[in-house]
């Protein structure tokens, strides 16, 4: 139960990294219009990578009218009239869990465009295996080294696993790169404001 769990401590993925190290994959391929395909419905995880995304998008002085957030219903049309844009159309899109990448994909080229020549695409989830013979850019969620560092708690391997004491340890996302993304061919002047202090 729950308390059982707190006892033991939790080993969990830094969503919130997760978002951030998205954005700064894409910020260094020289992207600045952004969007990020997520559900609109509450998810804890999904919340976290949004806030992460969020926050670097702050951090590298992009404003609000330039990136989109927008719910991955594969029902709905977001998608298509965010690529169908003439004007502000992201030239990289985030999206998360892989089937919400490859609807984006597939309405992508019903518009006669494709990734990476078209819109980088990246994906929040493993995808090791591609897709129509692609394989995607993604941010992994490392669930080998989350269920390995869970076992080592588990059995009091762990240095941080102290009885009386539970710790909750966050693992780094990592990214690997495929075939989705690549540098921002388009020359879309955005007004970077000055970052916080």
């Amino acid at each position: 139960g729950g308390a059982d769990e707190h006892a033991l401590g939790r080993v969990a993925l830094d969503h919130h990294a997760a978002g951030q190290l998205a954005i700064q994959q894409l910020w260094d391929l020289e992207h600045r219009r952004m969007a990020l395909f997520c559900q609109s419905r509450n998810s804890i995880y999904q919340s976290e990578f949004k806030r992460g995304f969020l926050d670097a998008l702050a951090q590298k002085g992009i404003k609000e009218c330039d990136y989109d957030i927008i719910g991955n219903d594969p029902s709905g049309d977001e998608i298509v009239e965010l690529l169908r844009r003439t004007e502000h159309r992201p030239t990289a899109v985030i999206a998360i869990e892989g089937g919400r990448a490859q609807h984006a994909l597939m309405r992508a080229r019903e518009l006669g465009l494709k990734a990476p020549d078209d819109f980088s695409l990246m994906v929040f989830g493993r995808c090791a295996a591609p897709f129509q013979g692609q394989m995607l850019t993604y941010v992994d969620p490392c669930q080998e080294e989350i269920g390995r560092r869970a076992m080592e708690l588990l059995m009091g391997l762990s240095e941080k696993a102290d009885a009386g004491s539970p710790s909750r340890t966050l693992v780094s996302p990592t990214l690997v790169e495929g075939e989705t993304c690549a540098r921002c061919a388009s020359k879309v002047k955005v007004e970077v404001a000055s970052p916080p202090l």
